[in-house]
This record gives structure tokens, sequence and C-alpha cells, in this order.
């Protein structure tokens, strides 16, 4: 079963949360948490597998508090459960692994909660499987990304939020060139444009990962496709210059060339 952590500071929907979750017979509730001081002492004493939770909590006003649990020696699964849908792509890119958005068809709720737990039941067993076996700690490992894909032969799409006007746009992966550190920002460039957002490098470098892009630096994720050929610098790194218009250069530092040089092989 999986053992959760509960955190909203509405005693009522946490109630029909945890009866949801028990009703289930998937999920042991180990513990609830009203504000996010209470919420981050939770997780470390009783560390369960998921966390699940208000987009914003008192102590706790952005979505952006997820990243700290990274921090955690055992950081939980994230799912956030709101009853509005307008922050879902900025739950996502701090690290959430799911999105419920709780409405008025209560049966329809709780087939997005199997939904869910049957998502994350796979998520675990992918980690405990990587990670040597039934008796690895999962938990040990960061929760897993979010991107939408389709089995279908559909584009995978990464879902970025326009911090000035709110919209929502979908990138498609094979139109992105690479990501890169902005200030305090990362910015995604595409081969229509550049767009800043909310999304860290690591957690870029997790979800691009699967779909052909290689961690070049601290600061600096690439598109394997899209580059058109290496420049070597003399010293272990390299000078990746991109298929883009601009033909911006991206510099692979030493440390991860050999992973690049890897994905080029055929």
């Amino acid at each position: 079963m999986l053992r959760a952590v509960i955190a909203d500071d509405e005693a009522d929907s946490a109630a029909s949360l945890r009866s949801i979750l028990e009703a289930s017979g998937r999920v042991r509730v180990v513990g609830e948490a009203t504000n996010g001081s209470e919420c981050v002492r939770l997780l470390s004493s009783a560390r369960p597998d998921v966390l699940f939770t208000g987009v914003t909590m008192p102590g706790l006003p952005s979505p952006a508090w997820v990243q700290a649990l990274g921090s955690l020696p055992h950081p939980p699964f994230v799912v956030f459960v709101t009853a509005s849908a307008k922050l879902a792509v900025q739950a996502f890119e701090v690290g959430a692994t799911d999105f419920l958005v709780k409405g008025s068809d209560a049966a329809g709720f709780e087939r997005r909660i199997a939904t869910t737990l049957d998502r994350l039941e796979k998520a675990i067993a992918q980690r405990c499987s990587s990670r040597g076996g039934r008796g690895a700690d999962h938990r040990s490992s960061s929760p897993p990304a979010t991107f939408a894909s389709s089995e279908s032969g559909r584009p995978a799409l990464l879902p970025v939020r326009d911090a000035g006007t709110g919209v929502i746009r979908l990138l498609d992966a094979r139109d992105i060139v690479c990501a890169r550190r902005n200030g305090r920002r990362v910015e995604i460039l595409t081969t229509r444009g550049a767009h800043s957002t909310y999304y860290t490098i690591e957690r870029l470098s997790a979800r691009l990962g699967p779909h052909g892009f290689v961690l070049a630096s601290r600061s600096r994720v690439v598109n394997v496709a899209r580059i058109s050929h290496l420049v070597p610098n003399g010293d272990g790194s390299y000078d990746a210059v991109m298929d883009d218009r601009a033909h911006t250069t991206v510099t692979v530092s030493r440390h991860n060339a050999q992973r690049l040089i890897q994905a080029l092989q055929p």
C-alpha cells in the first residue's frame, strides 16, 4: 500500500480526500498537516511515498515550495489537489507528479484519483527496479517528471506558462533547440522563439532526457537531434552548434561531453 500524507488547511476537504484514498484499499494515510511547517516536519518523520497537497498552503504561498522537498532524505512524490486548474502548469514546472482538480462530480474525481494511484504505483515499481529490486528504497530518488506524451505517435508536449500573460503554450519537444539559465529564470529556445519559464535546468533535464536531450552543463540542456556540428575546444569540452537560424552555440562541459558522444552513437 502507498503511504500518504495529506496537507490541506480545510478540514472538510482533507477528510473527504482521506476517505476516498483509504476506501480505495491502496493507500494508508500516515499523517495530515494543516500548514506548511507541519507538512515539512511530517514528511521528515513519516517518510511517506506520496504527498497530497493543496497548491498553496499557509506559510507556503507558492507551488515553488515543492522544489525544497528534493533536499529531504526521502522526498515523496507530490500530487496537487485543488478546485482550480489555473495553476496546473506551474505545479508541473516545480515537479508535481500529478494535478487533481476537485469538482461537483464526485464519481469522476474518484476515477481521476484511481488513475493517479495507477501512475504512482508504476513509478514506484520502476524506481525500485532501477535501484536494485524490491528491497530498494524508491523514496530516496526524486519524484518522476510529468511530460505529456502519447504511445499513439503524437509528439511529446511540454507545457510552459507565459510569465507575463498567463497563456499556456504546449511546446513540441522536437522544436526545442536548447534550454539555458538566463538570470533567475530558465529560457527555452525553440525554432519559433524563446520562452522564459519557471522550470529549473535539473527538472528540464529529467523531463526532456527520455526525448533525446542531454545535460550540457549546469546551466544548459541541448536537443541532440538539433545539433548541427561539434567544435572541440582542446580541453575536453565542445561547442555544440545548433541547427536553428541563429546557429546558437552551447558549450558542453568536459564532464558532460562523454554523455553527449554516447548519445550521438548510432
